[in-house]
Formats: structure tokens, C-alpha cells, sequence
């Protein structure tokens, strides 16, 4: 089996069950599944955390967008030194 890295940042080992749950269909929020699912959200965490998590969330969303928007390299093994 081919071992899958996360790349941010990284690289990080991606565990086979997360590689599986990712392989999921994704839930569109105005569902009776999602709903259900941030349920389960709700109770596990504060509204302060449930609060931190989606801000934690939304930043690595934007990031990546800026990443591919300025057309920088991703998850390179090679540090990048700026041009002089």
C-alpha cells in the first residue's frame, strides 16, 4: 500500500482510517446527516472551542487558496529562500 503524507504542515504520516474517513462523500450542511453530525460536535466541545475549531478551520481553508492563488510551491521538501 502506498503511504500517503499530509503536507501541512509537513510532511505528516496520514493513519489509514483518516485516509478512509477522507474517501467519504462529504456531507452537505443543509442535511439531516450534517445536522446530526454537529450535533455530536455540540456536545463533545464548549461553543467557545466549537467556536475556535471552525475559526482554526476557515484560516487553513484561506490559506490554501492564497497558496494556490500566488501560485506557491506546496508541501516542498526543499526549504524556499526568498530571490535577493
Amino acid at each position: 500500500m502506498k503511504k500517503y503524507q499530509l503536507m501541512a504542515p509537513g510532511p505528516t504520516p496520514v493513519p489509514s482510517e483518516a485516509l478512509l474517513a477522507m474517501a467519504q462523500p462529504m456531507i452537505h450542511h443543509r442535511t439531516p446527516q450534517y445536522e446530526a453530525l454537529f450535533a455530536e460536535v455540540r456536545a463533545r466541545f464548549s461553543e467557545d472551542e466549537t467556536l475556535e475549531l471552525t475559526w482554526v478551520i476557515a484560516e487553513f481553508i484561506a490559506l490554501g487558496k492564497v497558496i494556490h492563488v500566488l501560485g506557491l510551491p506546496y508541501g516542498a521538501v526543499e526549504p524556499i529562500t526568498p530571490s535577493p
